[in-house]
């Protein structure tokens, strides 16, 4: 198990890179996207196209809001579209940690769900920090040019 301390401050690293969209969710997805992984969305328990059949998920997902897969030529995280928007972000912060900490997907223990658990709460803290302290530069930037 890894320590708390250790995997806030590889959380806190991550988050204060990643400030490219609008929104903590749009920023994670570019963040996955930029590292090779694709999102998958699903509902029920299914995929909304045939990803998850032709991967052969289709037992696996069922009952999941969220998981991370990974073989020798796929790479993808599926976040359940039936949950709120704040749900969904926290899903994929969560996913994430199960990635950067280099868990071994698809065979998790509970000291594992925790530490990915730790990862995105911090991920998503220092997240909102650092959009404040953007968001408060850009508007005395602007109040000086007005």
């Amino acid at each position: 198990m890894k320590g708390k301390l250790a995997i806030k401050k590889t959380a806190h690293a991550i988050s204060s890179n990643v400030m490219q969209g609008v929104t903590q969710y749009d920023s994670l997805v570019s963040y996955l996207e930029q590292k090779g992984w694709r999102i998958v969305k699903m509902q029920d328990g299914e995929s909304l196209d045939n990803t998850f059949r032709l991967l052969h998920l289709t037992e696996y997902a069922k009952g999941k809001q969220s998981f991370a897969f990974q073989s020798p030529t796929t790479r993808l995280v599926a976040i359940d579209q039936s949950v709120t928007g704040p749900q969904q972000t926290y899903l994929l912060a969560h996913e994430l940690g199960h990635i950067e900490l280099q868990h071994k997907l698809g065979d998790l223990s509970p000291d594992e769900e925790r530490e990915a658990n730790v990862f995105a709460e911090a991920y998503l803290s220092t997240y909102s920090r650092q959009r404040t302290k953007w968001f408060m530069l850009a508007a005395a930037v602007l109040s000086c040019l007005i």
